[in-house]
């Protein structure tokens, strides 16, 4: 069974993102002081149980229960079941909770993908971007 951190650790590298666009998240997820040492901290010590741990799953798209649970194979991003959707605007995380149809249709399609899919797709979106 998968310890918080090494959840964590492997759900960050899956999605490409640094410990600093993780804490990122989890401040527009509400908690507000934390920093990526806090994150870097959290993935040396595995059995660490953070006080930021539903902003820390929020930040992963998923409720407190999913992240701890997670295995891999599961979706890196998402679950159906989380309310927060972060979306960038000028270099900024914001948490929003409501979507477009179309959105929430694209976004509820990603969440049934297996890892490699979700991975292909998130290259996919950042060739895009660029």
């Amino acid at each position: 069974m998968m310890q918080l951190g090494e959840i964590v650790l492997a759900l960050r590298e899956a999605n490409g993102w640094t410990q600093g666009d993780l804490a990122d998240r989890v401040r527009a997820c509400g908690a507000q002081k934390v920093q990526y040492q806090h994150i870097q901290n959290l993935e040396r010590s595995p059995a660490m149980s953070p006080r930021y741990i539903v902003e820390l799953a929020r930040a992963f798209g998923k409720t407190v229960e999913e992240l701890r649970n997670w295995r891999q194979g599961q979706p890196i991003f998402g679950s159906g079941d989380a309310k927060a959707v972060l979306r960038e605007e000028g270099g900024r995380y914001h948490v929003s909770y409501e979507m477009s149809g179309r959105e929430r249709l694209l976004v509820e399609a990603y969440r049934r993908c297996d890892e490699k899919t979700q991975l292909a797709l998130l290259q996919l979106a950042k060739a895009a971007v660029k």
